[in-house]
């Protein structure tokens, strides 16, 4: 047992051994390489970082010399969204770029030979690519919703849209425009400018066709006041059409308008049966009619024309005679106008007034003449009154209208005239076709 212990110790002493042994070797092996390694370092020399400067026509320089005969670039395109290496042989260097745009730059010299290393990287410089040519046009032109949009091009200024004959400037690459239902809208788009970039904008792009249709709603809400008849429509964008039944004599007539209003007091003598319908455009289809409204027409005074110049006298110094179907009213004075004969009416059978007359320019002044019932004159016997017993009266189109108050009892005359101060040698004109006094009533 003993002699084993004792072979045990030795064979362990001799393991230790020659651990020592390699450790010492391997450490003599690193301190020598380390020592070499220090030695080469301090033996090499670290190439100048170079100073850099880009000219506005693109020539990348160095500003020291740093004794390279290369050197590493590093081109980066507008917040890193294309970043370029490569090496050059010299300096000055022309920069080529693909684009137009701002660019940053920095450069490190490369090592002649063995003792040297390459340098730190210089300062970073920036610089406009100047590259003066066509730019790319818009991409995915398309309409949703009545909005125009296509793909962004983020070098150009702003954007012109052409919808038809009509030219829009953009900023930004979505456009909101008034589409008409039913219309045929022919778009394209093309890239304007940056100056500072480019002296020629995109082509056109392809043109792309655009339209749509919805369903109109027929007129409601058929009002009767004052004898004019009004409804209410949603998108109604060409007008309507009234359409007039006589009764007695089952003729039809259709009267186009503009607003939604029409006056009763325009029909003949008679009664009749009313609609009105809401009128499409291009491919949109008109909309359903109306519900029907009734109403007695009677015509109590009428006045052409040329009863006007015979019937008639002037008020205020004016002149009436007829000119191409109208009775024309002039006058050198400030204001005035015509008056008809003493005229009587039935109050309690709704009496209304109305005027087809012309509105004319009557100097380079740019006013305009107007009847002076709206300013709330009528005869009453001899005297001309003013204020609260008048003849109210509403435009439309060419024809002034309005009902006879029942305060105008007695006989009365109808005054129409003009207000106005003239231009030295111009006249001021009233055109009228003709006067009626009409009785309107709505049968229900």
């Amino acid at each position: 047992m003993k002699n084993k212990l004792v072979i045990f110790f030795f064979i362990l002493f001799l393991i230790l051994l020659t651990s020592c042994e390699n450790v010492s070797v391997v450490t003599n092996i690193v301190t020598k390489i380390s020592e070499e390694d220090v030695v080469s370092n301090v033996s090499k020399n670290i190439v100048e970082t170079p100073v850099i400067s880009v000219s506005e026509d693109g020539i990348l320089s160095s500003m020291n010399s740093t004794g390279s005969t290369s050197y590493e670039v590093e081109l980066i395109y507008e917040d890193e969204e294309l970043k370029t290496s490569f090496v050059i042989s010299s300096l000055p260097y022309e920069i080529e770029t693909d684009r137009p745009g701002v660019y940053s730059i920095r450069i490190r010299a490369l090592p002649k030979g063995e003792s040297e290393v390459k340098s730190n990287w210089s300062n970073y410089c920036q610089f406009c690519s100047s590259k003066r040519d066509e730019i790319s046009r818009p991409q995915n032109l398309k309409v949703e919703n009545n909005v125009i949009s296509f793909g962004k091009n983020k070098n150009a200024s702003s954007y012109e849209i052409k919808i038809n004959d009509e030219s829009i400037i953009s900023e930004t690459n979505k456009y909101e425009y008034n589409f008409i239902p039913g219309i045929e809208y022919k778009i394209k788009v093309k890239a304007c400018v940056n100056e500072n970039l480019y002296t020629v904008g995109s082509p056109w792009t392809d043109e792309i066709i655009y339209s749509y249709t919805v369903e109109l709603a027929k007129p409601i809400d058929l009002l009767f006041k004052e004898g004019i008849l009004t409804w209410n429509a949603e998108r109604a964008i060409n007008g309507f059409t009234v359409c007039c039944k006589n009764n007695e004599t089952n003729e039809e007539i259709e009267y186009i308008v503009k607003d939604s209003s029409f006056s009763i007091a325009t029909l003949n003598n008679g009664t009749y049966t009313i609609k009105v319908k809401t009128n499409g455009i291009g491919t949109n289809s008109d909309s359903e009619y109306s519900i029907e409204k009734k109403f007695s027409v009677s015509h109590a005074y009428h006045w052409s024309s040329s009863d006007i110049v015979s019937n008639f006298s002037g008020w205020n110094n004016a002149t009436i005679r007829q000119n191409d179907g109208y009775a024309e009213v002039v006058s050198n004075a400030g204001w005035g106008g015509i008056i008809s004969p003493y005229i009587t009416v039935d109050y309690k059978n709704n009496p209304y007034l109305i005027i087809d007359y012309k509105r004319i320019n009557y100097g380079y002044l740019g006013k305009y003449i107007t009847p002076t019932n709206q300013n709330g004159y009528y005869f009453k016997g001899d005297t001309l009154f003013e204020g609260e017993d008048v003849i109210q009266v509403y435009q439309m189109d060419t024809y002034v209208y309005g009902k006879i108050p029942n305060t105008v009892s007695e006989n009365f005359s109808i005054i129409a005239g003009f207000t106005g101060s003239p231009t030295s040698g111009y006249n001021t004109v009233l055109e009228i076709r003709s006067i009626d006094v009409v009785y309107i009533n709505e049968i229900k």
